[in-house]
């Protein structure tokens, strides 16, 4: 009786793992099959008009700028401004709540600051 009952505690984890793993909301399709990403709460990815506003959402986030501020000039835009944009780091990682949290408080800035999130590398692919 305590072997079934081992082997049917065994099972239910793995249902769980799977069933764990295809709720994260963030995937893309390589080569016809699902590839799930999973959350770098390490890094945030910033652009921004405005040179300045980069430097204000990285003290917001209470996060340090990882890699050079870089511009590129948005063509085919109607104002043709530059936007300039990097990564952002954080001293420690945070959870997934937390990690979107931050980012959503400076997308509700008003300011015209974009945020995305960072992933992790998928290196099940082969490009």
């Amino acid at each position: 009786m305590k072997r079934i009952d081992k082997i049917s505690g065994l099972v239910l984890l793995l249902l769980m793992q799977v069933n764990l793993h295809a709720q994260t909301p963030y995937f893309y399709y390589y080569k016809g099959e699902k590839q799930y990403l999973e959350l770098n709460t390490s890094y945030v990815f910033i652009s921004a008009a405005d040179e300045n506003a980069v430097g204000q959402a990285a003290s917001l986030l209470n996060a340090r700028q990882s890699e050079p501020l870089r511009t590129d000039v948005q063509e085919g835009s109607r104002t043709g401004r530059n936007r300039f944009w990097t990564t952002l780091s954080f001293d420690e990682r945070l959870s997934d709540e937390a990690y979107l949290s931050r980012l959503s408080e400076i997308r509700n800035t008003g300011k015209d600051v974009i945020v995305a999130p960072c992933f992790q590398k998928c290196y099940k692919c082969d490009f």
